[in-house]
């Protein structure tokens, strides 16, 4: 099994984050400001909106607004018979320069599963702090560690929670079973998985 997620710095990322934007807000051309708003505002004034990814058309100027930077990556997963391999690249990308190519994608869940993500980087580590708290939480309440399986569910269940204003994030999970046999998980923003 083999799953890639690539999320890459370039022309088409601006129409990819325009699809995503339609996808869970698609009607984002109904946001202009009202003739009340523009009487009130000298053109070229900024007029909030509270719909992310919104755009407002005030004075004859557009203003757009998104909550998102793609900090790209890939991750990937590969897992067979008896083992299981999760790797990611180190590049931390923000616009057209590379600050440091010294970050880590990569997260070990539990002594068997492990969790690669690629996106924006503050909700990479905010859903991974999430992650850590729901397992540390789930080994206090059970006395065990959680399963592959488990861990696969809670984290498209922490994913769909927040499908309304995703986290930013595209993961693998790998890891190996009760069974020993290994297995691969994909998921984009909002839960869709292989």
């Amino acid at each position: 099994t083999w799953l890639i997620a690539d999320v890459r710095q370039d022309a088409s990322f601006a129409s990819s984050q325009a699809a995503m934007s339609n996808l869970l807000y698609p009607r984002t051309d109904i946001f202009s400001a009202p003739s009340a708003d523009i009487a009130r505002n000298s053109p070229g004034d900024t007029v909030a909106s509270s719909q992310p990814g919104a755009t407002v058309t005030l004075g004859g100027k557009q203003v757009a607004f998104s909550p998102y930077e793609n900090n790209g990556g890939t991750v990937l997963a590969v897992a067979g018979k008896d083992f299981c391999i999760v790797a990611s690249d180190t590049r931390f990308g923000l616009g057209y320069s590379v600050p440091t190519r010294r970050v880590s994608r990569v997260l070990k869940l539990t002594d068997k599963a492990v969790i690669a993500t690629s996106g924006m980087q503050a909700d990479t580590s905010t859903l991974h702090k999430v992650l850590k708290f729901k397992l540390r939480q789930y080994e206090h309440q059970h006395a065990k560690e959680m399963t592959l399986a488990a861990i696969s569910q809670m984290l498209g269940n922490t994913l769909y929670f927040k499908r309304f204003f995703p986290y930013y994030t595209f993961n693998v999970v790998g890891g190996i079973d009760e069974d020993g046999e290994g297995f691969a998980y994909g998921y984009d923003a909002i839960w869709s998985f292989e």
